[in-house]
């Protein structure tokens, strides 16, 4: 309900029919952008100073012209149960491919290929809100897991959650029948180290070799948008490392124009904790029955230099 909330207000003025292009939105277009992305948690003691850190490397095309518009929402409902959350994406898409929270919970998402058709359902939770729900909604890793089991899901995917509150990351094999949780002791498709899951967009063994070069002297933000992102050529699309302890981003998006990968430009750093407080959302909803207020913080793209 919240989200046809949000669309319905974003439709306003516009010539569209509400209900078909909600239908759209809602359900037919989340379902088709699982993409083949780079999903890295990192966590104590692998981490620098124990903090926790997750890459979230997303890969479409470096072209495809989406990548003009992004932007960084951040949302404070006045529900009383929901938490300050960032949605990190594209203008116009309400759901979450990936998002952090003021509690120091990080999401990103990765397409389970290989799977057939039984393990899957159009029915359901698309699962860009079921992400949503979990930036909204948790509080702790805990919290997080319930809301996937609850949820009624769909599509065969891979998510990776971390929480900077209770140190740990959290990798998950979802799909309308099935839904397992991994960490650096029970995963063992690629290859782990204590404080560390991966799920690669290629081959785990350019991961695998920078991790273990870390090991003695720990893995840091720098290590995973610099080393991991580009090495491994994840990331087309957007890059983000989320520092969930300190609550900080670094994040590149692709030029569109000149097909340059988002891995291959400058990171823009943004400390979130300023934004979190509800006294700096200065976009209220048009519809004065959505309890919601919400900013669109919109970065640059094209240009060199940041």
């Amino acid at each position: 309900q919240k989200t046809a909330y949000e669309l319905a207000q974003r439709l306003v003025g516009s010539e569209m029919c509400i209900r078909d292009s909600m239908e759209i939105a809602r359900y037919m277009i989340p379902e088709m952008l699982k993409a083949f992305c780079t999903l890295v948690s990192i966590w104590r003691p692998a981490s620098e100073n124990d903090h926790v850190f997750l890459l979230r490397a997303l890969d479409w095309v470096a072209e495809a012209p989406l990548h003009v518009y992004p932007v960084i929402t951040f949302y404070h409902h006045n529900d009383g149960k929901s938490i300050p959350f960032a949605n990190i994406g594209y203008s116009g898409l309400i759901g979450s491919l990936g998002a952090m929270n003021s509690k120091q919970i990080g999401i990103g998402e990765q397409l389970w290929g290989g799977q057939n058709n039984s393990r899957m359902s159009f029915i359901g939770q698309p699962w860009h809100f079921v992400l949503r729900d979990m930036a909204q909604f948790a509080k702790n890793m805990d919290e997080a897991k319930m809301i996937m089991i609850k949820a009624h899901r769909t599509c065969n995917i891979h998510l990776m959650v971390s929480s900077g509150a209770d140190n740990v990351g959290l990798g998950v094999y979802y799909s309308s029948k099935l839904l397992t949780f991994y960490d650096d002791r029970n995963y063992t498709r690629h290859k782990t180290f204590p404080g560390t899951i991966s799920f690669p967009y290629h081959s785990n063994e350019c991961i695998a070799n920078i991790l273990e070069e870390h090991k003695d002297h720990k893995v840091t933000a720098k290590t995973l948008y610099q080393k991991v992102a580009p090495l491994h050529e994840s990331g087309d699309s957007i890059m983000v490392v989320m520092d969930l302890t300190d609550q900080v981003i670094y994040i590149s998006f692709a030029n569109s124009e000149k097909g340059i990968k988002a891995y291959d430009r400058p990171r823009f750093q943004l400390d979130m904790k300023p934004w979190w407080p509800k006294t700096l959302f200065i976009e209220q909803s048009l519809i004065p029955s959505i309890p919601v207020s919400y900013t669109h913080l919109t970065l640059p793209t094209n240009r060199e230099v940041w």
